[in-house]
């Protein structure tokens, strides 16, 4: 949100107690978030987080990981948002899909009619999907994805609703989670 917003994060800081910071969106950690908080509140979040079983043994790797996300995240998620928003636009200059609005690096968009599950004709072209919710599609760019990739999972989400509209134009359309396949 900050990226999107050119918000300063200290901005953030004065609206909220605290405030978590997840490393596995855009920053491409492999996991983990932080809080920021006063020492009051960080220290009941360390004691609920020890209750339900939080604490991590040898957590020095996930830290690096972070701090490398960290070092090069605003820049990443500017750059992921961007593509989110290129491929979000391309989708809905089709006459195929609906696209809800895009804030940051994630785009929820389904059929605009039940055209049935384009999944397996989006695979057979290298573009994997998954089961999101209620007939949406959620894809999520990352600092992986190229704009070229984006571009190739468009034409093929295109060319697979236009299959599954031709040929099954009363079934109903299934949810699924977008993952870009590298060729």
């Amino acid at each position: 949100a900050a990226s999107v917003t050119n918000t300063p994060l200290h901005e953030y800081g004065k609206t909220a107690d605290t405030i978590n910071l997840c490393f596995s969106k855009a920053l491409s950690a492999p996991f983990g978030s932080v809080l920021i908080g006063s020492s009051s509140d960080i220290s009941t979040a360390k004691k609920y987080r020890k209750w339900y079983g939080g604490a991590l043994h040898q957590s020095g790797f996930m830290a690096a990981a972070a701090a490398i996300a960290l070092k090069r995240g605003l820049i990443n998620a500017r750059a992921c948002n961007l593509l989110a928003t290129r491929f979000a636009d391309a989708l809905r200059a089709s006459e195929y899909f609906e696209v809800l609005p895009v804030d940051t690096n994630i785009v929820l968009f389904r059929l605009v009619s039940d055209g049935g599950s384009f999944v397996e004709d989006a695979e057979k072209q290298g573009l994997l999907l998954l089961t999101w919710t209620m007939g949406w599609t959620r894809a999520v760019t990352h600092p992986g994805i190229t704009e070229s990739e984006i571009g190739r999972a468009t034409s093929i989400l295109i060319a697979a609703a236009e299959n599954r509209l031709l040929k099954f134009p009363s079934n109903i359309s299934k949810e699924r989670h977008l993952f870009v396949a590298r060729s």
